[in-house]
């Protein structure tokens, strides 16, 4: 082994000086990686200072302006009229109306940010500052400068960081997406995922209510597709036209045809049919039928669960009616 490693000695020696180097780290590479940690750190503070559900375009504007002041290097990318911002004039509008600075807005941010304008709140400051009626003499005599009345604008604290709100969505679609959501089409997907996102917009009570109207389409939908049945085979023909064939294999599966044909007297019968029918009093008539059908089954119940005998101990008959207290 000696005789092959003879020929790199000098190799040999080099790597072993390294080796030796880098077992013993040296008080400036320890500065500078010491250094590197601690600005690391604080990026990692800022990243998740962004993330928070309540960080505003204010706390964005505020961080970002603190980031450029210790990095400047920053300023392309993080700057007030970068490519990422999309809409200055809107975002320096919003902050400034955040920090309470809205008589320092310019013309463009005040045209930028006018849909968020308090119309209520504005309506009643115009009403408050009224100038009284005064004659033509008073007018004439003393002119009076009137005030306009400023402009309320809503709480913009709702509106968030664009990026924040991109990426959190973004990260919670690759957390859903797996081995298990792989034949679920995009369009469901999409629409589970946007629920998720604005899930502080509906509530359980929400939900219940959009099951009960998908349970009164349903049901209307039945009665009107029995009622077609009914009136196709009272009074129809055989004018229904279908694509293919078993078309009696399909009238017996109770299935209406794809396309329907009917006389207009069929069709003004079949609602006059429907509209002299009181569904109130079928659904008091099927109401009492069900209770009928729980008592029933009550007593059947009760009747299985009876061990009775033709005679007690003492020899004498007993009688079932008696027992049941019927």
């Amino acid at each position: 082994m000696s005789d092959m490693l003879a020929d790199h000695a000098d190799v040999i020696d080099k790597v072993n000086q390294l080796m030796t180097k880098l077992r013993f780290t040296l008080p400036a590479a320890h500065r500078e990686v010491t250094t590197l940690l601690t600005k690391l750190e604080d990026l990692n503070a800022i990243t998740l200072a962004l993330q928070s559900e309540d960080c505003s375009l204010l706390d964005a504007r505020q961080i970002f302006d603190t980031v450029i002041e210790d990095y400047p290097d920053a300023a392309a990318r993080l700057g007030r009229s970068t490519a990422i911002v999309k809409n200055p004039a809107f975002e320096d509008g919003v902050v400034k109306v955040l920090l309470g600075s809205k008589a320092s807005l310019t013309s463009v941010e005040a045209e930028a940010i006018k849909a968020l304008r308090d119309s209520q709140a504005r309506q009643g400051s115009e009403e408050g500052a009224a100038v009284p009626a005064l004659s033509l003499a008073e007018r004439a005599l003393k002119k009076k400068k009137v005030m306009r009345a400023p402009i309320v604008y809503k709480d913009c604290r709702f509106l968030r960081p664009t990026s924040n709100m991109c990426e959190r969505f973004f990260s919670a679609t690759k957390l859903a997406v797996g081995d298990r959501r792989c034949s679920i089409t995009p369009k469901n997907f999409e629409e589970q995922m946007f629920l998720r996102a604005n899930i502080h917009f509906w509530t359980t009570e929400d939900v219940q209510a959009m099951m009960r109207t998908l349970d009164t389409l349903g049901r209307n939908f039945s009665t009107l597709q029995s009622c077609c049945l009914e009136i196709i085979r009272v009074c129809g023909n055989n004018n229904f036209k279908i694509p293919h064939m078993h078309k009696s294999k399909r009238m017996a599966q109770g299935k209406l045809p794809d396309v329907l044909l009917c006389d207009r007297d069929v069709w003004a019968d079949g609602c006059a049919k429907l509209g002299s029918v009181d569904f109130n009093c079928l659904m008091r008539t099927l109401q009492a039928e069900v209770s009928a059908s729980l008592e029933m089954m009550e007593l059947c119940n009760v009747m299985e669960a009876l061990d009775v005998k033709d005679n007690d101990e003492d020899g004498h008959s007993l009688d079932v009616m008696e027992i049941l207290q019927l």
